[in-house]
């Protein structure tokens, strides 16, 4: 019994949280859409002790802030609006996966529906609309 506490205990439930210290690098230009930043690569990982993460990682993918995540090795490692994606295909983080909101076509495609939706996410490098979970 102690050891199924123990366990709880360091479940992480931050992934999602905001993690306003992590920069990405921007680029900006004048587009027929007007003045706009465009994020460089749009996604990204960053290890740093003062992010507001238990494990200390925040990533940034497309359309969103950046937020806390975790390494993975598959889907059932990330709460239930994530999944596990390889978020960078070069630098020191390549071809590592992390938890990251799980792309989407409907609200029931995120799990639960009062806190979390299906949402458009403003991202200019794509001609199509994009869709993932996120907060309420």
């Amino acid at each position: 019994m102690l050891v199924a506490v123990l366990v709880a205990g360091c479940e992480t439930n931050d992934i999602g949280k905001e993690c306003a210290g992590m920069s990405i690098p921007t680029q900006s230009g004048a587009t027929s859409e007007g003045d706009v930043f465009r994020a460089q690569g749009s996604e990204a990982v960053e290890y740093d002790t003062a992010f507001p993460c238990a494990d200390i990682v925040c990533v940034a993918t497309l359309g969103t802030k950046p937020y806390c995540s975790r390494e993975c090795a598959t889907d059932r490692n990330c709460p239930l609006a994530f999944e596990c994606k390889t978020v960078m295909t070069y630098g020191p983080f390549a071809e590592r996966q992390y938890c990251v909101w799980r792309t989407c076509e409907r609200d029931q495609d995120c799990g639960d529906p009062w806190t979390i939706a299906c949402k458009e996410v403003p991202e200019l490098s794509l001609n199509v609309p994009f869709k993932v979970c996120g907060w309420r």
